[in-house]
């Protein structure tokens, strides 16, 4: 299984941040392995947030792949397009003004 762990929070320094990680284990294995990043003796990115308290979840996952498809993610140097869409939040559109509308003469007025 090769799954895809968001940070909510910016990991590293100011020249070098990583947003996100992808890790492999199999698929039996996978409770234990995020247990194992929960609680900082995972991979090092993780240990990181352990120890900064940054928060992340599993944004993704890809059951039943390999090594040789998390290799081919991780080369492709851009994980945050593979996390799922999010909605969009919009700023309320202003309420529009009617227009003023001239008085209509009625026809007991005409004489």
């Amino acid at each position: 299984m090769v799954y895809l762990i968001e940070f909510l929070k910016p990991i590293g320094t100011e020249r070098h941040t990583a947003r996100t990680y992808i890790g492999y284990c199999h698929d039996k294995r996978y409770g234990t392995r995020l247990h194992e990043h929960m609680t900082g003796r995972g991979a090092a990115l993780t240990r990181w947030a352990y120890r900064h308290n940054i928060p992340w979840h599993v944004a993704r996952t890809w059951p039943g792949e390999d090594r040789a498809f998390e290799r081919k993610l991780k080369n492709q140097k851009n994980a945050r397009r593979l996390l799922p869409a999010r909605p969009t939040h919009r700023r309320p559109l202003a309420k529009r003004q009617a227009a003023p509308v001239a008085p209509v003469a009625s026809s007991a007025a005409k004489g």
